[in-house]
């Protein structure tokens, strides 16, 4: 193996060593000319500047630090990261892709966007048509509850689910008593978030059957401030709504229905 030497001068500043391995290949290394000195210590740290004119290849590590803290590029560990400041504890506006493939963004110190394998994650919501909290959306969510008429009921479905849209809320239910006490009357609970208050929800029944009363004319709306809902219905023909607050559910009785309401 031979190695070639170059020293500055008799202090050892500047000192250029190349060490060749046996190989039949040339290796070419071009220092930078006066208007782009570079220093490096014994531990290979860069302490002068580098100016590079055409493409930079780098195969390994590289680290590139201001002596100011802002605006540099940290090349190795486990990611690649872009940062303008070095304040401690934590890194300020930095854009961070790791080795998993993933990439990160934050701001203030604070992860605000990162991509992951099943999509994105965002944290603080996604301002849409403006920067304000109008325009912003922060929250998506989907899930399932249990829907009951109380006492001690049993079911042969208690089925709900839900998606979360911000403030929205939209909910589905297939629900069939098996067996009830008397205490089952016209309200189903259990609604996973609590509504706004002020005007009613207005939901829709898209079918029914085995209830205690025959309608000609079912609806039903999700109570304001609260995390239920109340039917209503006609047994005849009325201008008004003729049924409230009476019994309608009943052993065997089934009811699919939806709901968009608004939570606080």
């Amino acid at each position: 193996m031979a190695k070639v030497k170059i020293q500055g001068n008799a202090s050892g500043t500047g000192i250029l060593t190349v060490t060749a391995p046996n190989t039949s290949t040339d290796r070419t290394i071009t220092l930078p000319d006066a208007t782009g000195t570079l220093f490096t210590d014994a531990g290979g740290t860069m302490t002068g500047a580098l100016t590079v004119s055409s493409d930079l290849n780098v195969n390994g590590e590289m680290n590139l630090t201001n002596s100011s803290g802002i605006n540099y590029i940290d090349f190795g560990g486990s990611s690649l990261k872009f940062r303008n400041d070095n304040s401690t504890p934590a890194y300020e506006d930095m854009l961070i892709l790791t080795k998993d493939g993933s990439v990160e963004a934050t701001h203030n110190g604070s992860k605000k966007f990162e991509t992951t394998a099943t999509g994105i994650a965002v944290t603080g919501g996604v301002a849409i048509g403006g920067t304000g909290a109008a325009n912003t959306l922060d929250d998506y969510e989907e899930g399932t509850f249990t829907p009951n008429v109380g006492g001690d009921a049993t079911y042969t479905n208690q089925n709900g689910s839900y998606t979360k849209v911000g403030r929205l809320v939209t909910v589905k239910i297939n629900f069939q008593v098996n067996a009830i006490n008397s205490s089952g009357k016209n309200i189903i609970y259990g609604l996973p978030f609590t509504s706004t208050s002020g005007a009613a929800h207005v939901g829709s029944v898209g079918y029914y059957s085995g209830l205690s009363v025959s309608p000609t004319w079912i609806g039903c709306y999700g109570d304001a401030n609260n995390t239920q809902i109340t039917f209503i219905w006609n047994t005849g023909n009325s201008l008004t709504i003729g049924a409230n607050g009476q019994n309608l559910f009943q052993n065997s009785a089934r009811i699919d229905l939806s709901l968009t309401y608004q939570t606080t």
